[in-house]
């Protein structure tokens, strides 16, 4: 009973962020952000094997092999990806409520109530991405699971 509550509560939240003071972006604009943040993700992933294969040269232990050993080598890649992503999205939304995808559609994310995100809210959005079908969670709602869950939003600037 409660869950169909939330729900039209969200609904007339969305009815409102599309008046005149906050416009939800579209899905277009979501899929881009998503797109170039997936490729921003990916380049911070192959960055980083750089940089810890740098270290391991100082200190003569091979980190990457190490980690593979005791997780596996398919656990610890999926490991880093996670902790990049997650950090990405976390402090970028924390900080600017921006990501390099918002940027570019000129986009940004907001709690439901139209305030700046703070670190908890910022961190519950990044871990919901995690949810493996997230991404299809916009094929009937304008918002995914992500925004549900952490009761944000992606506007357009004003």
């Amino acid at each position: 009973m409660e869950s169909d509550n939330t729900n039209s509560h969200f609904d007339e939240i969305e009815k409102d962020m599309r008046g005149s003071a906050y416009r939800l972006a579209a899905k277009n604009k979501r899929f881009i952000n998503y797109f170039v943040d997936f490729i921003v993700v990916f380049f911070l992933f192959v960055l980083s094997r750089f940089v810890i294969s740098f270290f391991s040269g100082f200190t003569g232990i091979d980190i990457h092999k190490l980690m593979e050993e005791e997780l596996g080598f398919g656990l610890y890649l999926n490991s880093v990806f996670i902790i990049i992503q997650t950090m990405y999205y976390t402090f970028s939304e924390f900080f600017s409520g921006k990501t390099f995808g918002k940027l570019l559609t000129n986009t940004h994310v907001v709690k439901v109530n139209g305030d700046k995100l703070d670190f908890k809210t910022s961190f519950i959005r990044s871990l919901a991405r995690l949810i493996p079908v997230d991404a299809f969670s916009y094929l009937d709602k304008s918002r995914g699971w992500h925004d549900s869950i952490s009761k944000t939003c992606v506007v357009n600037n004003e």
